[in-house]
């Protein structure tokens, strides 16, 4: 045999041995992609990955994303465990997270009347509703009214409640927190007449005569009141929290920053977590000055609790009122209210 047929032969086998070997690796390869838990296809996926922002497919492993691409490349994550969902054209998007939010009052508001973006007949009808289905004396409590939205965008009034409600007392806070809209059973209940003078940090909206008109101006005037309202019980805290987990993940939120909570607060939400109640990620504030601050500065923060999804490690602290409840100082009167 001459030397160029033995080398032809070499190169041959060679040949052999390299595509055997590819042959191999690519078999192993496959066999080692991760199941995936989850397959997501069939749709838009905007991911907002460099290279990639919008794709067919996404195959999900323990709650984070495993990989990205068209639906053939991410089928072959598929195994005999894995949940797929077929979008049939439809859109994804990442999960959002609210910046700004009170998650305890959200779950205390679902249990309440809501009042948010109303109009104030359609608010005074739910209180009605609501005075009707209640105890005798049994406080009524909601949240949401904006005035600035009516027509016309005026302050409402106690007699515009004790109309539907002359003997339960009623208190509604305006959706920004910074002021509250009260009947004049809630106003006598705290003692509030016309010789009451404004307390420090807020003030009771008057009418010509100097009577209170229902309408309680920040945290001073708003707690000459609230402070007479029964406290929520903590099985209604925990459904509140419930509730707002519930609200939160229905419209596409996976995060939120919860803007001031108490150390009871943040304990009820501990607890929930632990017992698997909740699922969104919380980036917690916590309200001072108050004793909570003083516990959690002294505690130090805490980070990633429950599968990274609860942190703890800033604080709240308010220095001065609103512009929607004409509640802030401002260098010059308001324009609709120059008194």
């Amino acid at each position: 045999m001459t030397v160029a047929k033995v080398k032809r032969k070499m190169w041959a086998v060679l040949g052999v041995v390299l595509a055997l070997t590819l042959l191999l690796s690519s078999v192993v390869g496959a066999a080692k992609l991760v199941e995936a838990d989850l397959i997501v296809h069939g749709g838009k996926i905007y991911t907002g990955a460099e290279g990639k922002p919008v794709v067919e497919a996404i195959a999900v492993k323990d709650g984070k994303v495993l990989a990205i691409g068209t639906t053939g490349e991410i089928m072959r994550y598929g195994g005999r465990n894995t949940r797929r969902i077929e979008l049939k054209g439809n859109t994804v998007i990442p999960g959002l997270i609210d910046a700004h939010v009170h998650f305890s009052s959200l779950g205390t508001r679902l249990l309440q009347v809501d009042c948010y973006w109303k109009p104030k007949e359609e608010i005074i009808a739910a209180i009605a509703k609501a005075v009707a289905e209640a105890k005798p004396g049994e406080w009524i409590q909601g949240r949401g009214f904006n005035q600035a939205v009516w027509d016309p965008p005026v302050w409402p009034t106690k007699e515009e409640l004790d109309a539907v409600s002359p003997n339960n007392p009623v208190y509604i806070g305006r959706y920004c927190g910074h002021a509250a809209w009260v009947n004049s059973k809630a106003l006598e209940i705290a003692g509030i007449t016309k010789d009451t003078p404004d307390p420090p940090n807020g003030a009771f909206l008057r009418d010509e005569k100097g009577e209170p008109t229902g309408i309680l101006l920040e945290e001073g005037a708003m707690n000459a009141v609230r402070k007479h309202i029964p406290p929520f019980t903590e099985e209604q805290l925990r459904k509140g929290l419930i509730l707002a987990n519930n609200e939160c993940l229905s419209v596409g939120l996976t995060g939120v920053h919860d803007a001031g909570a108490s150390k009871k607060d943040i304990e009820l939400v501990k607890d929930l977590y632990e017992q698997g109640k909740l699922k969104i990620r919380i980036y917690q504030m916590v309200r001072g000055p108050s004793e909570s601050v003083d516990y959690f500065l002294a505690h130090g923060p805490e980070i990633g609790l429950y599968d990274n999804r609860y942190t703890i490690r800033s604080v709240k602290m308010s220095l001065d009122g609103a512009l929607g409840a004409r509640g802030c100082a401002m260098l010059e009167p308001f324009s609709d209210w120059p008194d």
